[in-house]
């Protein structure tokens, strides 16, 4: 049986790229995000403008006259496809395979997500709020009839990137007077 290593070593047949290269990339409409990860994954966040196509069925997308091929490619046979899972297993062989299967200018983000949140954190503390939504404010009903719940939202803008959809959301309450903080990345276009 195959060893990891020896499986892992396909990462020397393809182009990888940092998260910082893809970073450059998020905005330039020649290039296509494409998020291996499992639908639940890619469901509570992804990067730019990432369509999923589940690892496991990668090759169904691909392959011409399949049922559950994907005419994104063959529409596309110029665009730049940068690849991306979790830590940048499933991306390497997903690469590899989206290569060997036809794909001329694929790439793969080296450590996936995890890499990419690292520099996500970087970009969302460099935000500058632009936009507030306003407030509002609502009773929650019995059994909580005596508190009132307050939420704030706003939009903020990431220099480095052009408007960055974050919505913050504040939430407070009128017992405890504490806050509660959410924040969301709905997309960096």
């Amino acid at each position: 049986m195959k060893k990891f290593d020896e499986l892992m070593s396909v990462g020397s047949e393809i182009e990888n790229i940092t998260a910082e290269d893809a970073k450059k990339k998020l905005n330039d409409p020649n290039v296509q995000f494409i998020d291996v990860r499992d639908k639940d994954s890619f469901s509570k966040g992804t990067i730019g403008n990432a369509i999923h196509m589940d690892r496991g069925l990668l090759e169904f997308y691909l392959a011409e006259g399949s049922p559950l091929e994907n005419d994104i490619f063959k529409n596309n046979p110029d665009k730049e496809f940068v690849v991306f899972c979790g830590v940048g297993g499933q991306g390497t062989l997903a690469t590899k395979t989206m290569k060997d299967m036809g794909v001329k200018n694929v790439k793969n983000i080296s450590g996936g997500m995890a890499e990419w949140e690292k520099i996500k954190d970087k970009i969302l503390k460099n935000c500058i709020k632009i936009q507030g939504f306003g407030e509002t404010s609502y009773n929650p009903g019995p059994p909580m009839d005596n508190i009132n719940i307050t939420v704030k939202k706003t939009e903020w803008y990431a220099p480095d990137l052009g408007l960055v959809k974050l919505v913050r959301e504040e939430i407070s309450d009128s017992e405890t007077m504490g806050n509660v903080y959410y924040e969301k990345v709905i997309n960096f276009n």
